[in-house]
This record gives C-alpha cells, sequence and structure tokens, in this order.
C-alpha cells in the first residue's frame, strides 16, 4: 500500500495535479511483442479513477488539482465543434498526441517498434464522460471546487452528451479493429448522467434535470435491451455478440441510482446462479 502510494505520488504532476500513466515510453506488455505504446501522458479514465484513491490515503490537494486541470479541458472546448474531452492529454493540457515509431531503436530486449505520442488520442471512449463525472463527484470539497464556471462547463457537457451518448466507439480497451457498441461505455454514460444528478441536487445548482433523467432512463433500456445476451446468460462486450468483457465487473458507485442494482458481466459473478434471472439492474 505504502510503495504503491509513492508510486502515485510520484507519478503525479505537482504543477497541473495531472497523473501520468507511465514515466517512459517502450515497455512492452510482453517482451518481442509489438504492443509497446507510450503512456507518459494523462488518461481521462486512469486518472478520475485514481481520485477517489489520492481522498483515502489524504492526498486531498493533488485530488483536488486533478478537478481542476480536468474542468479546464472542458472550458477549453466550450464552443468549438467536436468531442468536449478527449481520452488523453499531455500533462500540461496539450490534447496534441502524434503517434510515430522511433525506427533507430531496438527497443526493450528487442522488442520493437518503439513508439512516441499515442494514436488513441483521436479514439472515440464514450466512457470517460462518466468517470470525469465520478471524479468531480468524489467529495464536497472537489465539487465545490470545481466553481461556478467549471460547474456550467459540467453542465453544458451533460447537455451535449444527452444527445451524443448513442453512438459506436472504441470502448476501454482502445481497439484498433473499428467502433462498436461497447456495453462499458452505455453503463459509464449512464453514470454521468447519474453523477450529474446527484451533483445537482446536492448542492442546488441550476441544470437541465429532466434532460438528463430522460437520458439516463434511455441508456438503462437500452444496456437492459441490447447488452444483455440469453446464450451467455450475460451481459456482454458489446452489442449484438457473445463476447464477454471483465470490465463489466467494474461496478458504477452505488450512489449513480438508488432504485436499480448496477450491471455485471455474469449473474454468477454477482451471486445468482446461471439458470436464474439475472440479479443486476432490476432485470
Amino acid at each position: 500500500m505504502h510503495r504503491s502510494a509513492i508510486i502515485l505520488e510520484l507519478l503525479t504532476y505537482a504543477p497541473t495535479g495531472a497523473p501520468v500513466a507511465a514515466a517512459t515510453t517502450g515497455l512492452p506488455e510482453q517482451v518481442g511483442g509489438e504492443r509497446n505504446r507510450d503512456y507518459r501522458f494523462t488518461w481521462v479514465r486512469d486518472s478520475a479513477l485514481s481520485v477517489r484513491a489520492m481522498l483515502d490515503l489524504g492526498f486531498v490537494e493533488e485530488a483536488t488539482g486533478f478537478v481542476h486541470w480536468l474542468v479546464d479541458r472542458l472550458r477549453e472546448r466550450e464552443g468549438k465543434e467536436g468531442e468536449p474531452l478527449q481520452t488523453m492529454y499531455r500533462l500540461d493540457g496539450d490534447p496534441d498526441l502524434p503517434e510515430e515509431t522511433l525506427d533507430h531503436f531496438e527497443g526493450c530486449r528487442g522488442s520493437s517498434p518503439v513508439r512516441m505520442g499515442n494514436g488513441a488520442a483521436d479514439q472515440l471512449q464514450l466512457d470517460i464522460y462518466g468517470e470525469a463525472l465520478y471524479a468531480v463527484s468524489q467529495g464536497a470539497e472537489l465539487a465545490q471546487q470545481a466553481g461556478f464556471e467549471g460547474w456550467r462547463a459540467l453542465t453544458r457537457t451533460l447537455d451535449w452528451f444527452a444527445d451524443a451518448w448513442d453512438r459506436p466507439d472504441e470502448g476501454i480497451w482502445e481497439t484498433r479493429g473499428g467502433r462498436q457498441d461497447f456495453t462499458f461505455s452505455r453503463v459509464m454514460s449512464w453514470v454521468a448522467f447519474g453523477h450529474g444528478l446527484r451533483l445537482a441536487d446536492s448542492f442546488r445548482r441550476p441544470a437541465d434535470l429532466e434532460r438528463w433523467r430522460t437520458a439516463r432512463g434511455a441508456v438503462f433500456d437500452q444496456i437492459m435491451e441490447r447488452g444483455w445476451s440469453e446464450k451467455e446468460r450475460a451481459f456482454v462486450q458489446h452489442y449484438d455478440g457473445d463476447v464477454l468483457d471483465a470490465s463489466l465487473l467494474l461496478r458504477p458507485p452505488p450512489a449513480t441510482s438508488r432504485s436499480a442494482a448496477q450491471p455485471a458481466a455474469r449473474p454468477e459473478a454477482r451471486g445468482c446462479r446461471a439458470h436464474d434471472r439475472p440479479c443486476t439492474m432490476g432485470r
């Protein structure tokens, strides 16, 4: 635990509060393999999920710094075309991460190519909106630090997302073989609206609550109707398929909904028997 806390602290860039995913590039997933990506950047997803760990460890200043950094990214995109957030950024918030190979390097133990930059920055990964709202909602001190302009940026983002969530994307695994309707992306879209509603209620902030509730309900219905496989008796990686996905074992925070249980990958994983009706999300 102490070692992990030290690493998390060391990977956090003090001037902006943005955690970097790795300190170097070119480390292969397996020796001799080709998956040698450059992870010297700040992923919205990974960093947002680190906020809870930072708070639990007493790193309130670092967690608050990241929330400011995240809200700044949203504010930079206001009034511009395209996505309000992208998957990853440089530590200073620069979104330009062109990927190139460094052919003059052999790579770690002969694992090539060595890459600089990351092409996944241009991917569409809709789950990041859920993680972003999760990060902001992780404590009164963080939500309040977002400020009035920060809240306006969040509400505009969710207003936009209410019309933009229903799209195929590359998903949490950053697939490079074409977009799919990934179930996890839909689950985290549901989380985004849930946390937005919770924040608006907790801090009495102005927002189009009915629009968000309608969108949250539509996401929920779609997950139940299209994300469930009768063949596998489980929620699957993407619609119209039977591939299972461990990401669906990551339950959304309980605060997203008091009236529905959470989605899981398999009924057995939640204590149900395979022949039972699944005990998730009310199905």
